[in-house]
């Protein structure tokens, strides 16, 4: 009965670990960075509301550091590249 059990639950599991969007364990680090830099002055809400395109993100990141925020080579292109993979359009 046991071995019955374990083919038919390791394969669900399986299944369901697959399924699973890993991408958010990556983007946490992003999204760290974006709470520290960006909701200085605005919502994170304003942020994730947004779906702009691939060259939108990069000016709005760039019109941000012209408003004030402090970024790095580094972390302009984390930060523009976590809004472009998950919030392009």
């Amino acid at each position: 009965m046991r071995g019955r059990l374990l083919i038919v639950v390791f394969p669900c599991f399986f299944l369901m670990v697959s399924a699973c969007d890993m991408s958010g364990f990556s983007s946490e680090p992003a999204r760290r960075m974006i709470k520290k830099k960006c909701t200085i002055c605005h919502s994170s809400n304003r942020i994730y509301d947004q779906a702009r395109s691939a060259g939108e993100w990069d000016r709005v990141v760039l019109r941000m550091e012209r408003h004030g925020a402090f970024l790095t080579d580094k972390e302009r292109a984390i930060i523009s590249n976590y809004l472009k993979d998950g919030y392009g359009r």
